[in-house]
């Protein structure tokens, strides 16, 4: 007996007669549609993060941080003397 993460039995594809990558794609489904709350929450997030390095230059965020500015001050690239 082979033991797995699902209580779904495993089956091989050479069982059910279609190619390894299709019946990897449907367990993967079905593993997907189990913890669709779980996916879709993380999906957000990592987009939220994403829009916010995207949203805020680079150079801004590292020049505002080494020079000890507020969070709302901006650089643009040049070192206040």
């Amino acid at each position: 007996m082979v033991w797995s993460m699902s209580a779904a039995p495993v089956t091989s594809a050479a069982e059910l007669g279609e190619s390894p990558v299709r019946h990897a794609l449907r367990r993967l489904s079905v593993y997907l549609r189990r913890n669709s709350v779980y996916y879709t929450g993380w999906t957000i997030l990592t987009l939220f993060y994403v829009a916010a390095f995207v949203a805020v230059p680079i150079r801004a965020r590292t020049d505002g941080i080494l020079l000890g500015l507020p969070a709302h001050c901006d650089t643009g690239g040049r070192v206040p003397s």
